[in-house]
């Protein structure tokens, strides 16, 4: 299953190997940073790479798959995916709160500012 995710007040990220259609996690940021609607801003790729190397150790898993299908099922910009997202915020905050000064971390707290 392809692991994507994008935040329009949270976070992104994916793994290759989508199925035909979706998007994955640099598509999805990219179409969100296009259409204004997302909070996450530089690159793309470097957030989505931050996200996918904290996934495992975060226990962020789930949140991210459930947002990344949520965002392929109804568009990036949907507001319908507002749960998912604040779901995988939390749980990615609470993880980098004490983890500041980690390189995936770091990255994806400027990805907000």
């Amino acid at each position: 299953m392809c692991l994507t995710l994008l935040v329009s007040t949270a976070v992104t990220v994916a793994l290759p190997a989508c199925e035909e259609g979706e998007l994955d996690c640099r598509q999805l940021c990219n179409a969100a940073q296009d259409e204004d609607c997302t909070t996450i801003t530089g690159d793309c790729g470097d957030f989505c790479g931050a996200l996918t190397n904290v996934q495992d150790e975060s226990g962020c898993n789930d949140e991210r798959e459930a947002y990344s299908d949520c965002l392929n099922g109804e568009g990036v910009c949907s507001a319908s995916c507002n749960g998912d997202e604040a779901a995988l915020t939390n749980c990615l905050t609470t993880y980098c709160a004490t983890r500041l000064d980690t390189p995936d971390c770091m990255t994806l707290v400027e990805s907000f500012q």
